[in-house]
């Protein structure tokens, strides 16, 4: 049963699937806490100590076959010093600063998992045929699947917290959304650039970037 998991998460589609669930499924437990000051830490020890163990494989401290396969493309620990780690990092910055009062971390994560994790898995499928002039390894399906991935979870999510009290109480719903398709479109436009693939990073500054301007 253990080699048929490392098998399947050896797949692109389910290491992308896992980019995009663990990150919503990790937000969506935010209001499950009580509103103790210590929360907010206790939280993000999930998404710490995730990043923590991807340090100690990626630096050869620890030795873990199932975190290699479902979270590198190449099958070599090194690779989780970069995107994955990024990845844990966000998460976990994001939750022990910023907390689900934050406009911010709660755009970020939900364009990072969704926005970010949609491109990848609508460009691998539907992007050959449509490359991006400027970039022929991103397609305009991938961009658009950003795009639109990123603004439907960043909405769902901002309008359940928004619902519940914790943040832009009192903000009409059409503004929340104008602005949230603003801070997915400006992700997508960095994810689809030539530049270094690290979008973990890139994508994860530019939704913040723009959510604290807008918001």
């Amino acid at each position: 049963m253990v080699t048929l998991i490392q098998e399947i998460v050896k797949r692109p589609v389910a290491r992308k699937l896992l980019h995009v669930s663990c990150g919503l499924v990790h937000l969506l437990c935010w209001p499950l806490y009580t509103d103790a000051s210590s929360a907010r830490f206790a939280c993000s020890c999930v998404p710490g100590l995730a990043t923590a163990q991807f340090a100690l494989v990626g630096l050869g401290l620890i030795k873990d076959e199932f975190v290699v396969a479902s979270s590198t493309r190449s099958g070599n620990p090194r690779e989780l010093l970069r995107g994955p780690l990024i990845y844990g990092l966000v998460h976990t910055v994001l939750t022990a600063v910023c907390w689900r009062h934050s406009p911010v971390a709660v755009a970020t994560i939900s364009v990072l998992c969704a926005g970010d994790g949609f491109a990848d898995l609508v460009g691998r499928r539907h992007g050959k045929h449509n490359p991006l002039p400027f970039n022929r390894r991103k397609s305009w399906a991938g961009s658009a699947a950003c795009l639109v991935a990123g603004w439907v979870a960043s909405s769902a999510f901002m309008l359940a917290f928004q619902r519940q009290g914790f943040l832009l109480t009192g903000v009409p719903t059409a503004i929340i959304l104008w602005k949230l398709l603003a801070v997915s479109s400006c992700s997508a436009i960095v994810e689809a650039l030539p530049i270094p693939e690290i979008d973990n990073l890139t994508v994860a500054v530019s939704a913040a970037a723009s959510a604290a301007l807008l918001f």
